[in-house]
């Protein structure tokens, strides 16, 4: 089959290191090796670096032709910016294929915050206001089709439903689960290890603020350990991100306030001996993010806080199970005394996350179960055009 890939929100380049781009590229990758023709649309930039499993379209050069010539559409989720009043095309073509797409629709999710949402008000006015070079029409914009699919990493769907879907006037054909965190598994290469005498860290986090969706947690995990603990948090982060109300009086973790590409992410981590993997509110009980992953692909012991999964679902280990999830900070450090005192437990531990990581599916088995959503919901619309055709 023929099938086409898209991203709202960012262009779609090899070359960028981030996991945005490194989950396209393995959505691309399973889809291929497992015998399908796989394309992809996005906006032509100076340094790009073509995806290596599918074939690259400039949306500069989109027909009506385009929107007739694939079995399948892919979105991936993202925000649709209009910085300073601008057009955004390649966002609105993700749009417009969605509306004028003669093949089936899948959206898919990997955040609760950037589910599909409606456009064509914002548009209508922003392209009156600031003059924009193309005109677009309702119909092009305003998604009405009810048979999209969505591919989605949160596990809860009640929840997701309730409490963004709902809200955002798109209707789901159908609402999928699969575990997308998965492939950093079964594609990123263990870098090696250091040994923990060498980890001039105690514990570490890297990542983004998230606009205070992670506040609390962080500042319970990361805030106000002994002197003898040493504590970082790097990347989009920064001091004055804090309430200074909660954070009164605590002893701050050591910042490095500087983005870091997504590849060295690993080496930085591995200048500690651990971390704790916290979440969004929303997050809680609903869905696994990649941090954890990230984590034992980088040889971290993981501690996961347990309100973030409460069903004890990213290990299965009893020891990992009993030792990895913590409830407060005085866990944690606890546990970094044991793994202070015990260097082999240390590697003992780093070895069974990844044993209990690798041995949930084989790689072959998560091609297979993604690539079967896709085949099986085209599969079902091919029957039911026969049948509309027969009756």
């Amino acid at each position: 089959m023929k099938i086409n890939v898209m991203k709202i929100g960012a262009t779609i380049n090899a070359n960028n290191g981030s996991i945005l781009t490194d989950e396209i590229n393995v959505v691309t990758k399973m889809l291929a090796d497992c015998g399908h023709d796989v394309h992809y649309h996005t906006t032509r930039t100076r340094n790009m670096i073509p995806l290596p499993h599918a074939t690259f379209h400039d949306l500069a050069e989109v027909t009506d032709q385009s929107f007739n010539d694939y079995d399948a559409l892919i979105v991936f989720n993202g925000n649709a910016n209009f910085y300073g009043g601008q057009e955004a095309r390649g966002d609105l073509m993700a749009y417009k294929f969605i509306n004028k797409s003669t093949c089936p629709v899948f959206y898919f999710l990997t955040d609760w915050l950037l589910p599909l949402q409606q456009l064509w008000s914002n548009v209508e006015k922003k392209q009156v206001q600031y003059h924009w070079e193309r005109q677009y029409t309702k119909d092009e914009i305003e998604v009405v089709r009810e048979d999209i699919i969505m591919i989605s990493q949160i596990y809860n769907m009640e929840t997701l439903q309730a409490k963004y879907l709902d809200k955002r006037g798109i209707n789901y054909a159908d609402i999928i689960y699969f575990p997308l965190q998965d492939f950093i598994i079964h594609e990123y290469q263990p870098i090696a290890k250091v040994d923990q005498q060498d980890r001039w860290l105690d514990l570490i986090y890297g990542g983004t603020f998230r606009g205070g969706h992670r506040q609390d947690k962080m500042i319970e995990y990361y805030f106000n350990y002994p002197e003898d603990i040493k504590v970082q948090m790097f990347g989009n982060i920064k001091p004055e991100h804090f309430n200074k109300r909660k954070t009164l009086d605590m002893r701050f973790p050591d910042f490095i306030s500087k983005k870091v590409k997504h590849r060295e992410f690993f080496d930085r981590m591995q200048t500690a001996k651990a971390t704790v993997t916290i979440s969004d509110k929303l997050y809680e009980g609903s869905a696994i993010s990649n941090r954890t992953n990230e984590s034992i692909i980088g040889n971290v012991v993981s501690f996961i806080d347990r309100g973030y999964d409460p069903e004890m679902r990213i290990f299965r280990d009893t020891i990992l199970r009993k030792f990895n999830y913590v409830d407060k900070k005085e866990d944690v450090i606890a546990r970094l005394k044991y793994l202070n005192d015990n260097p082999a437990v240390f590697d003992e531990i780093i070895q069974r996350q990844y044993e209990d990581a690798t041995g949930k599916m084989s790689k072959e088995q998560y091609y297979k179960s993604f690539v079967n959503i896709i085949e099986s919901k085209l599969e079902n619309r091919k029957v039911e055009e026969i049948q509309w055709f027969q009756n």
